[in-house]
């Protein structure tokens, strides 16, 4: 009977010990391609938003304002869709330095809001209240850089934290310019200055890009660190 007990007990305890799923190999921090692979793996639950997270496509922006030099405008419920095809291609942790680079890319963000704005955009002179914007960005890449911190939360895991965040842009696609009603709805103006966005997207795009699109991408970031407070470096960087 006692050797009949035993047995059950040890096939009971080998069964277990086989289905037991293996745990996964954590990343080296200096692994810049396991890195990666964990951020775009983990990226769709990220934009979705985990339990008690906030959704982070759309982005949204209820009002911006921003003075440039040769132009003042106004952005009222903007917001920035398609991030959920967005693809994370490098992620690198320098543990030394406490530095990091993230790149996400993009291949097509559509920025859509009311908008007033006077002043000129090169040469060209625009001016409209109770206007509207669409912003097309193909192939549209953001590389954050800065410091960042490991620390240990009450969970007795470690997390990561993105301190500081430098931003650059690179378009490598086009970017395509649609607004209505400025000049009062003044139709052939209101044309001529969209042709005119359009014809010279990569200036109009440098432009704009330094306050608008750095005010979404702030918004991006605190949205990664939400997420990187909730779920453990564990939990995103090991080896598939």
């Amino acid at each position: 009977m006692c050797s009949t007990g035993i047995f059950v007990f040890s096939v009971v305890f080998i069964s277990s010990a086989i289905s037991k799923p293996p745990k996964p190999i954590v990343c080296d921090i200096d692994d810049h391609r396991c890195l990666t692979e964990g951020a775009e793996r983990s990226f769709e639950e990220f934009i979705r938003g985990i339990p008690g997270g906030v959704p982070v496509d759309p982005l949204r922006l209820e009002y911006f304002e921003a003075d440039l030099p040769t132009i003042s405008y106004k952005l009222i419920g903007a917001s920035l869709t398609g991030m959920s095809d967005c693809k994370v291609e490098l992620v690198k942790i320098y543990s030394k330095e406490n530095k990091y680079k993230y790149h996400v890319c993009c291949p097509h963000l559509i920025l859509q809001s009311k908008c007033e704005l006077k002043g000129n955009i090169g040469p060209q002179y625009a001016e409209g209240k109770g206007s509207t914007c669409r912003v097309d960005h193909y192939d549209y890449n953001f590389y954050f850089n800065g410091d960042t911190y490991r620390k240990v939360r009450p969970n007795n895991k470690i997390h990561l934290e993105l301190l500081t965040s430098n931003l650059e842009i690179e378009a490598k696609g086009r970017v395509v310019y649609e607004i209505k009603n400025l000049f009062n709805g003044n139709k052939e103006k209101t044309a001529a200055v969209q042709d005119f966005l359009n014809e010279h997207w990569q200036f109009a795009d440098k432009l704009f890009r330094t306050t608008t699109m750095e005010a979404f991408m702030k918004k991006y970031i605190k949205h990664v660190n939400s997420y990187l407070s909730k779920v453990p470096m564990d939990d995103i960087f090991y080896q598939d």
